[in-house]
């Protein structure tokens, strides 16, 4: 979709969405090109969605928190949603700076909690962003960016959403700026992903899942690997296997496992389970983003 398509249309939709209000705006990964049917129930009569790009589609709400986890779990069967991590931060700042946005805000969590605020120019946004990557260091991650051009404010979580306040016009054209750079660099391990999550059967009938590997740093142990790759989930024990050690990653119980990894002396290679969820498998690899080297061709 071209950006002046997508600026009309989020206007728009905005303005009878709740105006004056907080917007959120969602980016979901569809198995095709088209939203399920669900969307179209009267409980879902306030929402509307726009493709931006194949197989990506934007959906336009005023839900709260805890209607957005309503939403989520209605919907985690017929689509994907998403997150990105801490190694995603130059690139946000970056495409919001071409739009005359600066960082002017953060919330970072993990082994504490950072919540900043500064001006939106340069020197503030240096301070924060000098604060981000001091909180890193000590396992305190972003999970959300706030930015501003001194007029208007949005907020990037890291789970694809952007919270817009229409109490003055709305600006989308840094939303579709920043949607858009981040498809691009993720779109490709997305692919990968959904190949896993929906794969198709093989000649013998069962699903032939292809894994992506990484290349290790060789002076990281296995057991660093399955703490570090485990961060925020429950993790299954290290197992020998017949290449080298593996282990299972479930989401709160040991039900099911959402991914698998197994480690040899050169290589992490990853293994969605059928059905997971990829906002999980995004946030395994995002985990293991300090500790792995360039991405291979997978196996």
């Amino acid at each position: 979709m071209e950006k002046s398509e997508f600026i009309d249309l989020l206007q728009q939709m905005i303005d009878t969405v709740r105006p004056g209000k907080k917007i959120r705006l969602t980016l979901l990964r569809t198995p095709g090109n088209f939203f399920p049917g669900k969307i179209a129930g009267e409980q879902f009569v306030s929402i509307h969605s726009i493709p931006i790009a194949e197989k990506y589609r934007v959906v336009i709400s005023s839900f709260n928190s805890f209607e957005y986890k309503k939403f989520r779990e209605l919907f985690k069967d017929e689509v994907q949603f998403l997150s990105f991590g801490k190694d995603r931060l130059e690139e946000i700042v970056s495409t919001s700076n071409q739009s005359g946005y600066y960082l002017c805000g953060f919330r970072s969590t993990g082994q504490g909690t950072i919540s900043l605020k500064a001006l939106p120019d340069r020197t503030g946004q240096n301070y924060l962003l000098n604060e981000i990557r001091n909180g890193i260091i000590n396992g305190i991650y972003p999970s959300m960016y706030r930015l501003s051009d001194g007029s208007h404010k949005i907020e990037i979580r890291d789970d694809f959403n952007i919270i817009m306040s229409t109490e003055k016009k709305p600006d989308p054209g840094p939303v579709f700026d920043l949607f858009v750079s981040l498809i691009n660099g993720f779109q490709a391990l997305h692919d990968r992903l959904m190949n896993q999550i929906y794969p198709e059967s093989g000649a013998s009938g069962l699903p032939s899942l292809s894994g992506i590997s990484f290349k290790r740093d060789q002076g990281i142990s296995d057991n660093i690997i399955h703490q570090t790759a485990c961060r925020g989930f429950t993790p299954g024990l290290i197992e020998d296997s017949p290449v080298g050690k593996t282990f299972y990653i479930f989401e709160e119980t040991y039900t099911s496992p959402f991914c698998r990894l197994t480690l040899t002396r050169d290589f992490i290679t990853l293994i969605s389970m059928p059905g997971a969820s990829m906002s999980s498998v995004l946030r395994v690899i995002s985990n293991l983003s300090g500790i792995m080297m360039v991405t291979s061709n997978g196996n």
